[in-house]
């Protein structure tokens, strides 16, 4: 019997036990989160946004993270009212829930909640935080509706090993971590390849980008872990590399 389309809620009933509605065939819309690249011990600013501006009257989100790669420090949310009571940590898992009467031009400037993490360990976003998968998401519209969330990775950082291992019979890059420069090693010594390498910082920031060159200074970089996207014979390739001075 799936619930009623109205409810209510007290402040910190956010201890796994409340829920907005029961899964059924809901409208949905997406929540949209830009992945990031972490650095160990580093904190970052998550907000989730909606894609479109919208007006709400509630909203109940459940995501799983990873706790050996990043700790949930606090959520935050512009929503009158909104505190720690509207949020809840049990275990691996992280409850939101916040009802009021009008809950107002929520969308691409103005989060729904914003996540601060710290990074235990150097890794991406995409890998350590996302939606439950046990539990579904909503928010209640302005007609008491309910619409299930999903969730929009908007730049995509990819950290494939298997990136890593087809691109390293073609090419390799060391050291790493590096101090100084970093090296592009191509297997075939017979030809001169043509590629472009550009590399992107932990905010996405491109911090450099090349054309046909084999040795690259990373002086000027700060510590901590980059991105590196190789264009090469029709093909992309991503990888990681820890700058460490």
């Amino acid at each position: 019997m799936p619930r009623a389309k109205i409810f209510a809620s007290k402040t910190g009933d956010v201890d796994d036990s409340a829920s907005l509605g029961l899964s059924e065939n809901y409208e949905t819309t997406q929540l949209q989160v830009e992945d990031l690249l972490l650095n160990k011990g580093q904190t970052y600013e998550v907000p989730m946004m909606l894609l479109e501006d919208t007006d709400i009257k509630g909203f109940e989100l459940h995501l799983d993270f990873n706790t050996e790669e990043i700790e949930i420090l606090s959520v935050i949310s512009d929503i009158d009212g909104f505190n720690s009571e509207n949020y809840n940590i049990i275990d691996s898992k992280l409850h939101i829930i916040s009802t009021s009467e009008n809950i107002n031009n929520l969308g691409s400037s103005n989060p729904v909640v914003s996540i601060i993490i710290r990074a235990n360990q150097n890794t991406v976003l995409n890998e350590v935080i996302g939606l439950s998968t046990n539990r579904n998401s909503f928010i209640l519209d302005q007609n008491f509706e309910l619409i299930e969330l999903g969730i929009e990775l908007d730049n995509l950082i990819s950290s494939d090993t298997e990136d890593i291992t087809l691109h390293s019979e073609i090419f390799t890059i060391y050291p790493n971590p590096a101090s100084d420069y970093i090296t592009i090693d191509f297997s075939d010594k017979k030809t001169t390849p043509n590629f472009k390498i550009s590399i992107f910082d932990v905010t996405g920031k491109l911090v450099h980008k090349s054309f046909d060159k084999h040795i690259i200074s990373v002086q000027s970089m700060n510590d901590g872990l980059y991105i590196y996207k190789v264009a090469y014979d029709d093909k992309n390739y991503t990888g990681r590399f820890l700058v460490q001075k």
